[in-house]
């Protein structure tokens, strides 16, 4: 079996990445996502690359294109070309968590999307891979493994799908939680284009270490203006959930079907974040009043709720995608 040649990106001039991603962003606007078309499983940049060539080159070759690039096994590849839907999701739940009180404002900082590496593989047969989220979470203090940037990895990733497959998504968030960070969370949003009706589908999807380890998500709500696509079902059946783990418009629970998300405050679409997997690795507080020591800052709930009808505004609120 011959041996693939590495490419040497030493040799490629500053920015040359660029006219690809130009190239790319025409394929993508091409490649309209709908409910029964989900290929959409990356664009790919460049093949054949070492982890200690992309890390040395990438800044340099991207040039600010100002998109957000993944390498895997070799590849340097584009899942999304950001779209207004992808900035207005990432940031409302960046918001919604981080600035759900002054106590959280305080104690809790954003890491963006810098860049999260780590070894998908084993010591033996390593596999070093490079991510860069639509947004992450990192509480003030945490203590644990260091990332790439000398920093804690972040407790919280966020990632938003809009043209890219729901699979791709899921496949995603299993990385984050590898066995080689200690990144505790995982909120993919996956959103469809509107269709005829001018309704759309939606779900969110809540991953968390130790969960059914490197299998499935937690939660999974449908919580946009349509009820799920019968497809969106056959993907979601595949990974093989427990009973009523998905929820939400379109779904039917006990042979009774869900309500539609139509107003803030409906308890089946409130998502809670746990603020002790949210501050994870930050030094336990001494204990108070004869209560257990505890890592969450005083003044922060055990749960930080997200109203996914306040998500579902905000998105409905931009006329066209």
């Amino acid at each position: 079996m011959l041996k693939r040649k590495i490419v040497s990106l030493e040799l490629k001039n500053d920015g040359s990445w660029g006219t690809k991603i130009k190239q790319l962003r025409i394929q993508h606007e091409n490649d309209r996502r709908t409910e029964e078309n989900e290929a959409n499983n990356g664009y790919i940049i460049e093949t054949d690359v070492s982890y200690e060539e992309y890390i040395k080159n990438a800044v340099r070759l991207l040039d600010n294109s100002k998109v957000r690039v993944f390498f895997i096994n070799g590849q340097v590849l584009i899942y999304e070309f950001p779209v207004i839907v992808n900035e207005v999701t990432s940031d409302e739940l960046y918001i919604g968590i981080r600035f759900n009180n002054n106590f959280t404002r305080n104690s809790l900082g954003g890491t963006g999307s810098s860049d999260i590496n780590f070894n998908a593989g084993t010591v033996a047969i390593p596999n070093n891979v490079s991510y860069q989220p639509d947004q992450s979470i990192l509480p003030n203090g945490r203590v644990g493994l260091i990332n790439m940037n000398n920093l804690p990895y972040p407790t919280l990733v966020v990632e938003v799908g809009y043209s890219q497959s729901l699979q791709s998504l899921h496949t995603k968030a299993l990385q984050y939680l590898n066995a080689n960070t200690d990144i505790q969370m995982v909120i993919c949003v996956s959103i469809w284009p509107r269709r005829p009706n001018n309704t759309f589908q939606a779900l969110v999807l809540l991953y968390r270490r130790g969960f059914a380890p490197g299998v499935n998500p937690e939660d999974i709500i449908s919580f946009g203006t349509a009820p799920l696509h019968h497809d969106t079902h056959g993907t979601i059946n595949g990974w093989n959930l427990a009973p009523n783990q998905l929820r939400g418009f379109g779904v039917t629970i006990n042979g009774v079907q869900t309500p539609a998300c139509n107003q803030a405050g409906m308890a089946q679409y409130t998502l809670q974040i746990p603020s002790a997997d949210l501050y994870h690795g930050v030094p336990l507080a001494p204990s108070v009043a004869g209560l257990p020591p505890t890592n969450i800052p005083a003044g922060v709930p055990a749960n930080i709720p997200l109203d996914l009808f306040n998500l579902q505004t905000r998105i409905n609120n931009i006329p066209i995608f």
